[in-house]
């Protein structure tokens, strides 16, 4: 009977919103310290997606810069091919293509920005699609391009091509002018002229990856929203 005495003389109004009002202060701190965190991730996601815009558009001028570089290599890989086929006499402009045949640029990635964005956590990127197309870009499109270029057109340059070159020319540096020690042996010299034809193939395929590499860097940058 006390107890119910005692409850009884309680101000139960006031109780209740005092409980109300500590409710509410918990849940509104709660509330803000979600809105400060999801802030302060939106400003960390705006930050690493401008970066990586600008990482993006590197990548596109130095895909290109190689795209134009190959363009020159194949021309030279065609003029010499031409020659030695039709037998044509030596021609002093051929030290050039002989010299130039043998250049092979390679993608040079900017990827502080993707290493950046992975230390803070793909999941700060909110858009699922867009956090796909960078993903796809950088762990699948890129390592592709960079293994044709180091395993097919790096080893072709150097398992085969630079010890030929090394034989059967004469040149003070690598992919400068370079004269033939015998022009009437390559005329007859298959193993040279496969090589040749295996070069122009290898840098052709990493043309093509190089243009796909393009589209998708060029459509990531696309679907960066600007801040």
């Amino acid at each position: 009977m006390r107890i119910l005495r005692r409850l009884a003389s309680l101000d139960w109004p006031h109780l209740i919103v005092e409980v109300i009002l500590i409710f509410v202060g918990i849940t509104g701190a709660l509330w803000f310290d979600n809105l400060k965190e999801a802030r302060e991730e939106r400003r960390s996601e705006q930050a690493v997606l401008h970066e990586l815009a600008a990482a993006l558009m590197s990548d596109t001028s130095d895909l290109h810069f190689n795209l134009r570089s190959s363009e020159r290599t194949l021309s030279s890989i065609d003029t010499v091919l031409t020659y030695l086929r039709e037998r044509r006499p030596y021609d002093t402009t051929l030290a050039h293509h002989f010299g130039r045949a043998s250049v092979a640029t390679n993608f040079n990635l900017n990827a502080a920005a993707y290493e950046y964005l992975k230390s803070l956590g793909l999941g700060i990127i909110s858009n699922d699609t867009l956090r796909v197309q960078i993903t796809r870009y950088y762990e699948v499109e890129v390592p592709y391009l960079s293994e044709v270029e180091d395993v097919f057109v790096n080893g072709n340059w150097s398992d085969v091509v630079r010890p030929q070159m090394l034989e059967k020319f004469h040149y003070r540096f690598l992919f400068q002018p370079a004269s033939p020690l015998n022009y009437r042996a390559l005329l007859d010299d298959v193993e040279f002229q496969t090589a040749l034809e295996t070069t122009r193939e290898t840098i052709k395929w990493k043309d093509d990856l190089t243009r796909r590499t393009i589209g998708a860097a060029e459509r990531l940058l696309q679907s960066i929203p600007r801040a």
